[in-house]
């Protein structure tokens, strides 16, 4: 009886030690296949432009975001967006795939669509950056109160004008600690 309770405390111990993931603030090397994080998002919109988003990944399989345009990137932007809602899987050892949903809105705040985010991301040997491809695509909302179901899979996604064939590339950099302490002059 004593060796069966010996053997079962070993086993939860073993197991919570091998499904807890690693924390974030420990020092990079135990990052090792690590996806979750902060990471500073670019979108390669075309020759010297890049789009900036914070995204953030869970260990769940859930990411949050604020994209760069969120409030409207340059002033003549004739749209908004909203925060980026979406989810993440694993589909290999360093790299993931990744769907993400956002709304649209005009420069009055109106509703005025969807945007829908594929991404597949390839991570860097030390897990603290990542190179890779989105496609984005836009549904649209005849009226505020008439916007179709993003998950109809009858749905009439249109890719956003002046996408690449083969997607944007995309890169990230992980948020890191900056400890605390006086500003360098």
């Amino acid at each position: 009886m004593r060796r069966s309770i010996q053997i079962a405390v070993a086993a939860a111990a073993a197991f919570a030690f091998l499904t807890i993931p690693a924390n974030s603030q420990r020092p990079p090397f135990s990052r090792w296949s690590q996806f979750w994080g902060t990471w500073l998002h670019r979108v390669q919109r075309g020759p010297g432009q890049s789009m900036p988003a914070l995204m953030t990944f869970q260990v769940d399989g859930t990411v949050t975001g604020a994209p760069g345009s969120m409030f409207g990137a340059v002033p003549s932007a004739t749209t908004r967006f909203g925060p980026i809602h979406g989810v993440w899987q694993r589909t290999g050892w360093k790299s993931v795939a990744g769907t993400s949903l956002f709304v649209i809105y005009d420069t009055n705040g109106v509703l005025t669509g969807f945007r829908r985010s594929r991404c597949s991301l390839e991570f860097s040997d030390d897990f603290n950056n990542y190179q890779g491809t989105e496609f984005m695509e836009d549904l649209s909302c005849p009226s505020p109160l008439g916007c179709p179901d993003p998950f109809d899979a009858a749905a009439n996604w249109t890719p956003v004008s002046n996408m690449p064939a083969t997607g944007f590339q995309v890169s990230g950099t992980r948020l890191e600690l900056v400890p605390a302490g006086p500003l360098k002059p």
